[in-house]
C-alpha cells in the first residue's frame, strides 16, 4: 500500500513535469545491458509487448523491494529515535533515499544517456517525495504500538489477509492503469493495418514507432545542439533555430523496420521536410580517407552510413513530418532519413554527426544486425484479411502495398489458387495507384470475383524499378530483413 502511494506521487510528476519515473528508468537500464541474444529474442517474439513487459517486471521488482523494506521497518521501528509514526517514517525514508541515490549513481556511471531529457529539478523532487511518501506511509500503516497508534493501523492488523489481498489488487489496478497511459501512443502507432487499403501518406499518429527505448527522450530545443565533427576540416555545431534557417527540401519517403516480418505492419509512408545532410558535410569539409558517417542520438543510440549514402541528395536531416513539427516519438528535434535503408539506420533524436575513417558498428550492429541494411523488395496484402470469409459471385478489392527502398516498384502480380487445384490464370498484374515514387511504397489493387466456393490461397509479389523480381526465398528478419512472398487464405461461401 505504501509503495502504491509512493508511485502515485512519482507518476504525478511524470505526467505533469516529465520527471524520471523509476520503473521506466529501471526497465531502460535492463534493455541497455541485456545480452544481445536476449534482446533479439524478446523483440522477435513479443515486439512492442517486450517494452510493456519490461516495465511491468520493473514494477514487480519494486513491489517486492517495498515488501522487504516493510518487513525491515517492522523490525526496527521501535529502535528509531522517535515516537510519532510520521517522524519514524521520515527517518526510515533515509534508507530508500540512499538506495535510490545509489541506483541513480550506477545509471550515471554506466549509461548516463538513460536520464538525458529528464528535467533535473522535477526529477530530484519527484524521487525525494517518492521515498518520503513511502516512508511516512509505512510509519502510519505500522503504527500499532500499545500506547495508542492509529485506529487504521489497528484495524489493518486485525484483518491482515483482507488487507494483503486488497493491496495486491490495488497494485495490479494501479500498475495496469499506468502502463496503459504510458504506452498509449505506442499501441496506436501500428503502421499498416489489415482490413483496408492504406492512405498514401500515413498519419503521424499511425506511423509505426520502434526504438530501443522503453520511453523516448524529451529534448529541449533551446539547449539542443547538433555537432558535426570527426574527419573534417571545419567542425562546427548548430542550434535548432540555425538548422531551421538552412535551405529546406521536401521528400516523400517510406520507412520499414528491419524487424518487420513478411506481411508485417511495421512500414509507413510520410512527407518529410529537412536539410540535405550533404549541405552540412560540405560546410564541414570532408577529409581524405573518410569512410563512414556516424549518427549519434540523445538517447545514446548510434548507427552509421557510408559516406556515399550520406552525400546523396535524397538523404536529409528532417525537422518536419507531414507538414507538422517532427513529433517527439519520431525524433524531435531532428532525425536522419536515408531512402533505401531500413528504419534502424534512420537515426532519431540526432545530437552528433561524426565522420570517421573506419567501418563503425552501431547499437544494433553490435547486437548482430546488418551493417548497411538495404531494404529488400517486399509486397503484402492489407485487404482482404487472412482468414476472411467472402461470398461467391461478388467482386472484391484485393490490395495492399509494395516497397523496394529507393528503387521504386514497376509492377505487382497476384496469384489466386483454389486449395487442391492449380492457380487460376497464373500470375496476373495488379493496378498500381497514382502517387508512387522511387522512394515511396506503391499502393496496389486487383478486382477479384470468386465464382466457386472453397478455400483460396492468395499470393503477391513485386518487381522493383530496375526490373528485379522480389525473391520467393523466405527468411527471418534477423540479421538483414525478412524476405519471401506474402500469402493469405480466404474462404468463399
Amino acid at each position: 500500500m505504501a509503495a502504491i502511494a509512493a508511485f502515485a506521487v512519482s507518476y504525478a510528476f511524470r505526467a505533469t513535469m516529465n520527471a524520471a519515473f523509476l520503473p521506466e528508468v529501471s526497465a531502460q537500464l535492463g534493455i541497455e545491458f541485456s545480452p544481445p541474444a536476449a534482446t533479439r529474442f524478446l523483440i522477435e517474439t513479443f515486439g512492442k509487448g517486450a517494452k510493456i513487459g519490461g516495465v511491468a517486471i520493473a514494477f514487480l521488482l519494486y513491489y517486492i523491494a517495498a515488501a522487504l523494506l516493510g518487513i525491515f521497518f517492522a523490525r526496527i521501528k521501535d529502535l528509531l529515535p522517535a515516537k510519532r509514526a510520521i517522524t519514524r517514517g521520515l527517518l526510515f525514508s533515509l534508507f530508500p533515499i540512499i538506495i535510490t541515490a545509489l541506483l541513480i549513481g550506477v545509471i550515471l556511471s554506466l549509461a548516463p544517456e538513460i536520464l538525458t531529457g529528464y528535467p533535473i529539478r522535477p526529477t530530484v523532487l519527484s524521487l525525494l517525495l517518492f521515498n518520503i511518501t513511502f516512508g511516512v506511509s509505512l510509519g502510519l500503516l505500522a503504527d500499532t504500538n500499545e500506547e495508542g497508534g492509529s485506529s487504521l493501523a489497528h484495524r489493518l492488523a486485525r484483518r491482515r489477509v483482507l488487507f494483503g489481498t486488497s493491496a495486491a489488487l490495488m497494485a495490479v489496478v494501479f500498475t495496469s492503469t499506468v502502463l496503459r497511459r504510458l504506452f498509449r501512443s505506442l499501441v496506436q502507432a501500428v503502421g499498416v493495418v489489415s482490413g483496408r487499403l492504406p492512405a498514401f501518406l500515413t498519419s503521424n499518429a499511425e506511423f509505426y514507432q520502434v526504438s530501443k527505448n522503453a520511453f523516448n527522450p524529451v529534448v529541449d530545443e533551446k539547449r539542443w545542439r547538433l555537432s558535426i565533427k570527426g574527419n573534417v576540416e571545419r567542425p562546427f555545431a548548430i542550434t535548432y533555430d540555425e538548422l531551421l534557417s538552412l535551405p529546406m527540401v521536401e521528400r516523400e519517403i517510406t520507412l520499414e523496420c528491419v524487424s518487420n516480418e513478411v506481411g508485417g505492419p511495421l512500414i509507413s509512408n510520410g512527407r518529410w521536410t529537412g536539410v540535405p545532410l550533404k549541405i552540412l558535410l560540405e560546410r564541414a569539409g570532408l577529409r581524405a580517407g573518410s569512410r563512414d558517417v556516424v549518427l549519434r542520438a540523445v538517447d545514446g543510440y548510434s548507427d552509421s552510413i557510408p559516406v556515399e549514402w550520406a552525400m546523396r541528395e535524397e538523404t536529409i536531416i528532417a525537422v518536419r513530418m507531414n507538414g507538422e513539427t517532427l513529433p517527439r516519438d519520431h525524433g524531435y528535434p531532428a532525425r536522419l532519413l536515408v531512402p533505401g535503408l531500413f528504419g534502424m539506420e534512420n537515426v532519431k533524436w540526432l545530437s552528433e554527426i561524426a565522420v570517421v575513417t573506419v567501418d563503425y558498428r552501431g547499437y544494433w550492429q553490435q547486437r548482430g544486425w546488418a551493417d548497411t541494411a538495404a531494404v529488400k523488395t517486399m509486397s503484402k496484402f492489407t485487404v482482404p484479411r487472412d482468414g476472411e470469409i467472402l461470398l461467391s459471385g461478388r467482386t472484391y478489392e484485393v490490395g495492399g502495398v509494395a516497397f523496394s527502398g529507393d528503387r521504386g516498384i514497376s509492377s505487382v502480380e497476384v496469384s489466386i489458387e483454389r486449395a487442391g487445384h492449380d492457380a487460376i490464370g497464373g500470375w496476373v498484374e495488379a493496378e498500381i495507384l497514382p502517387g508512387a515514387s522511387p522512394t515511396t511504397w506503391a499502393i496496389w489493387r486487383y478486382l477479384w470475383r470468386p465464382e466457386e466456393r472453397g478455400e483460396y490461397i492468395l499470393t503477391v509479389r513485386a518487381v522493383d524499378g530496375r526490373g528485379q523480381r522480389q525473391t520467393a526465398e523466405r527468411s527471418a528478419p534477423f540479421p538483414d530483413g525478412a524476405s519471401g512472398y506474402h500469402r493469405i487464405k480466404v474462404n468463399v461461401t
